[in-house]
């Protein structure tokens, strides 16, 4: 629109008497205009929130009868129940919680949780926590509010569980609450015991003085589908009485696991030739009374035992174990020597896994090691060690005389040594050394590592491209690694995967969790 003040208009112009005249003039139309339009408008908007009302009841009105018509509601209530299956973890007991299956289930739709409640294989598995004051704060009635809840939830959770074989995990506290409370040492056990004919995986965390006798009035017709019992005492040093323990001679049990101190390996009346798995932890048994554990489980997987060193060992035959697939020995005395009695009478040639934990040791027999360890395990793939035994010349000797199947390497050497380079160094072939050490590794790491040469680095990782597929070195320190990039980059860009990270210290939860006792 034309103005003959168009060149003053957004100026700070101030007009003269007789040109206000002609500028109410000049406004007057369109201010009509303007009104005309703004009622317009208004009836505009008027009418279209009418429509979109409309169809917000439309929608309203389809969408709710299309979700009648929603796949999930037609599915088979037991094609459902294995849903809901495979949501619970299945390297672990379930917790109580309600972020995670099978409480969390329920609280989707009412049909749901009817349908969770009557699912008894969804509660046939739990992890107990007993509540416990943590780093020594004073007694509170407000645990024994907690305690009673839970103890509560623990009823509610197995008699949900209809007539399932049970997984249970208990973490107790027991010793450390004030025994004048609600219910006593052994409460939380007390409540498992009821559904002990149906027990088939159990664990108690707790103090063997407590656990034992709270079960010693059963017998192994009272747990005919027990397979798996794990016992780790929270007490060092309490004297149990393992042979009032009866449920250890269930006719099931294939899985047997003890951490602690006291306990007569050989006077436990387990059914060894049934054992598929077998811990006993920080209960040192000598080398002559592991080769007789040895002899005794012909069906053994998996082993994991604690064997102190004992100089004249009984001679005996060989032991066979024939389906022996992981083996883990630690000590703190001579563990080089315990593997030199050890896998100098027993048969592994199916074992895929070694873990070694321990002190190592400077005498002459490591050398009988290198010597007979690849003929001892000659599909070994997977090997983890720790301790002192990474330190010294025979390491070096030890990795050289590994069977070329090896095909992962985990060491965590004490934190009080720069030993990075020296493990690097210790698969990197002297020039008078034919073959490679480990050919086919495809994975390293290195726990609580200082710092790595680079010329070490790139010498270990060059002969091994094309197979090494990870290497990871976490140092205990902060360090600069921009250092080390350029000569590792070729690597990098060819595929191999390098970390090199620094690992900030652990800081453990001050309060207890329903996750508590568990590995995640």
């Amino acid at each position: 629109m034309a103005s003959p003040f168009t060149s003053r208009l957004g100026t700070n112009y101030c007009p003269q008497d007789e040109e206000i005249a002609q500028i109410l003039a000049l406004t007057a139309g369109p201010s009509l205009r303007l009104e005309a339009l703004e009622d317009e408008i208004s009836n505009l908007q008027h009418a279209l929130q009418k429509l979109v009302e409309e169809r917000e009841k439309l929608a309203t009105y389809i969408d709710a009868h299309k979700a009648l018509l929603s796949p999930a509601r037609r599915l088979p209530h037991d094609v459902i129940e294995e849903i809901f299956m495979a949501c619970l973890p299945t390297h672990r007991n379930c917790v109580m919680s309600a972020t995670e299956a099978p409480i969390l289930l329920g609280r989707i739709c009412s049909a749901w949780r009817d349908l969770s409640l009557s699912t008894p294989r969804l509660w046939a598995s739990l992890h107990i926590v007993e509540p416990i004051m943590h780093d020594g704060a004073p007694w509170s009635p407000v645990l024994d509010q907690k305690a009673a809840l839970r103890l509560a939830t623990t009823k509610t959770w197995l008699g949900r569980s209809g007539q399932c074989t049970l997984s249970l995990s208990l973490l107790s506290g027991a010793d450390y609450r004030d025994q004048s409370s609600i219910g006593g040492p052994t409460l939380f056990l007390d409540a498992l015991v009821p559904f002990a004919s149906r027990w088939e995986h159990i664990s108690f965390v707790g103090p063997s003085s407590s656990v034992v006798p709270a079960l010693s009035h059963l017998t192994a017709a009272h747990v005919p589908t027990l397979k798996s019992l794990a016992i780790r005492d929270l007490h060092e040093g309490d004297s149990v009485g393992w042979e009032s323990l009866g449920i250890i001679q269930a006719p099931a049990i294939s899985s047997f696991k003890f951490f602690g101190e006291n306990i007569p390996a050989l006077e436990i009346s387990l059914h060894w030739n049934h054992l598929a798995e077998l811990e006993i932890k920080e209960s040192a048994m000598t080398g002559d009374i592991a080769l007789q554990v040895l002899s005794r489980c012909p069906q053994l997987r998996t082993c994991r035992l604690s064997v102190k060193y004992e100089p004249d060992i009984t001679q005996r035959p060989t032991a066979e174990c024939p389906f022996l697939h992981t083996l883990e020995l630690d000590s703190e005395d001579s563990l080089s020597r315990i593997m030199y009695q050890i896998f100098g009478r027993v048969s592994f040639s199916q074992l895929r896994h070694l873990e070694l934990f321990g002190m190592g040791d400077d005498g002459d027999e490591n050398t009988g090691i290198s010597c007979n360890l690849a003929a001892a395990v000659p599909s070994l793939e997977t090997v983890a060690m720790n301790g002192d035994l990474l330190v010294g010349e025979h390491f070096k000797d030890f990795v050289r005389s590994l069977p070329p199947t090896i095909q992962k390497f985990h060491l965590n050497p004490p934190i009080w040594t720069n030993l990075s380079g020296e493990l690097l160094s210790a698969f990197i072939p002297p020039p008078d050394f034919p073959n490679l050490c480990c050919p086919n590794l495809r994975e390293l790491e290195i726990q609580q590592s200082c710092s790595v040469p680079n010329d070490v680095l790139v010498a270990f990782i060059r002969p091994r491209v094309g197979m090494l597929s990870r290497l990871a070195i976490h140092f205990t320190a902060r360090r600069s690694q921009d250092d080390a990039l350029p000569n590792i980059q070729p690597f990098l860009e060819a595929g191999l995967q390098i970390e090199l990270t620094y690992r900030p210290p652990f800081s453990p939860p001050r309060f207890s969790s329903p996750w508590d006792g568990l590995a995640d």
